[in-house]
């Protein structure tokens, strides 16, 4: 079989979207992107009771760190990487903004996932791996082809206490560290538990049209603040300034 030729990475990449719902890019941080990246997300992390932006649950011990780019700027390039963000211009056919701002997400070692099989808005979603990830690490499970169905996952899905069933033919988020997948959020998907000896380590970017409206959650929106330090065109178009 030949090999596929680079120019043709793109179209590879589309059709994966539009068949299967999800696509992986590999290496999409490079080496030194990943470092910086993770040494500043362990930082926050360590220091969440004094992150404004970060949310803590104590019950299964996550911690969302909830508009990233306005922590630190070494997370900005994650919003238009250039490795990932032709692809889901191109999916999106240049129409393309950002839902709100970019989340971070701990899950430590032994973390449940009390969390039913769903789907969300008609998004595309960027998910940063940051550590090497096994299929049983915690990573999303998803249906692949599922995001063309008009219907909601069925309950049967879901065991007595409203926990996610082991769904044939699901698979399972898995990968090396810098690894990007770009999913369909219509997709049904849920969170599986981390039986690794290691916590896992996530940035998730969710995008938007620009007739659709920001994420109802004002916790995650962009401040207006933060938008306006923006001088770069791409980046503004992407926060919906002229």
């Amino acid at each position: 079989m030949h090999t596929l030729p680079e120019e043709h990475y793109l179209d590879a990449h589309l059709l994966r979207l539009q068949h299967q719902g999800y696509t992986l890019v590999p290496n999409a941080l490079s080496p030194d992107q990943l470092a910086s990246i993770r040494a500043r997300f362990d930082e926050l992390v360590a220091d969440h009771p004094n992150v404004s932006t970060a949310v803590h649950d104590p019950a299964i011990g996550t911690v969302d760190l909830n508009r990233l780019y306005e922590l630190d700027p070494v997370f900005e390039c994650l919003m238009d990487l250039p490795t990932v963000f032709s692809i889901a211009r191109a999916a999106m056919q240049n129409d393309i903004t950002l839902l709100g701002g970019s989340i971070g997400h701990y899950l430590p070692a032994g973390a449940p996932s009390p969390m039913r099989w769903h789907r969300d808005g008609d998004y595309l979603r960027f998910t940063y791996l940051l550590d090497d990830l096994a299929p049983d690490g915690g990573g999303t499970a998803l249906l692949p082809g599922s995001h063309r169905s008009p219907d909601p996952p069925p309950d049967w899905f879901h065991g007595t206490q409203g926990t996610p069933r082991a769904i044939p033919g699901a698979v399972h988020l898995a990968g090396p560290a810098g690894t990007c997948m770009i999913n369909w959020t219509q997709l049904w998907h849920t969170r599986t538990p981390n039986h690794a000896d290691r916590p896992r380590r996530l940035i998730w970017q969710v995008f938007k049209r620009a007739d659709q409206a920001l994420t109802a959650n004002e916790t995650l929106r962009l401040s207006q603040a933060y938008i306006e330090t923006q001088t770069a065109p791409q980046r503004r178009a992407l926060m919906g300034l002229a």
